[in-house]
């Protein structure tokens, strides 16, 4: 949960990462000068949600848009898993495309997107469209409880890693960004960090076996 409300408060604040995360944070209203005497002008003259159509709409056409992506995804991978059985046998092609589907992904990603946007429209409604940081970590924050339907290794991994890249290219587009940061860009660090990661792979595989996972025996195979 903490993991989820750090990685969209920076993604709000570092818009042009090129990394890749289940929710994009919406763009924040534009602050608008006005006098309205009381809170039901203010709705008419500010939209409250940084969307167009109804919150419930909004709500409900991310956890639709979700529910399709996380069935594409796998059946992407039952085909990629059994693309040699069905070569051999083209015509079992939708039972092995369908074969096995992971439905806690799909309902991860159902969770996550619902429970941001109900809490992102929540708070910009009880606000009054005045939305700002804590309306964003707050959504993320309560969106990060979806992790408790599919508790995945990989997936609080790929959050960390993501947040601080995104954490590094946010130091890196600063002003007034230290100067030992700028001194570290410049080394290789991809090709550092992949070699400490294989090294500290390798040794877990070779003296805990049980406890390497099988993505990992595939990585170290394939070096």
């Amino acid at each position: 949960m903490c993991g989820s409300a750090g990685l969209l408060h920076l993604l709000d604040k570092q818009r042009k990462t090129g990394v890749f995360w289940f929710i994009i944070p919406p763009k924040k209203n534009k602050l608008v000068n006005t006098e309205a005497p009381n809170e039901e002008d203010i709705r008419k003259i500010v939209n409250l949600c940084p969307h167009r159509e109804k919150c419930l709409n909004y709500i409900f056409q991310g956890v639709r848009t979700y529910a399709n992506y996380g069935l594409m995804l796998e059946i992407l991978r039952n085909i990629m898993s059994n693309f040699g059985k069905i070569k051999a046998n083209p015509g079992d092609f939708l039972s092995y495309a369908t074969k096995r589907i992971n439905y806690n992904l799909v309902t991860f990603l159902m969770a996550y997107v619902g429970c941001y946007r109900m809490t992102s429209c929540l708070l910009n409604n009880f606000t009054n469209g005045h939305t700002s940081d804590f309306v964003n970590i707050a959504a993320g924050f309560i969106g990060g409880l979806a992790y408790s339907i599919w508790p995945n290794y990989n997936l609080f991994t790929s959050c960390i890693v993501t947040m601080l890249q995104v954490y590094w290219q946010y130091l890196l587009s600063q002003e007034n960004c230290p100067k030992i940061v700028k001194e570290i860009n410049r080394l290789p660090l991809g090709g550092l960090i992949y070699g400490f990661c294989m090294a500290v792979a390798v040794q877990v595989m070779v003296f805990y076996p049980d406890k390497t996972a099988h993505l990992s025996y595939t990585a170290i195979n394939a070096n």
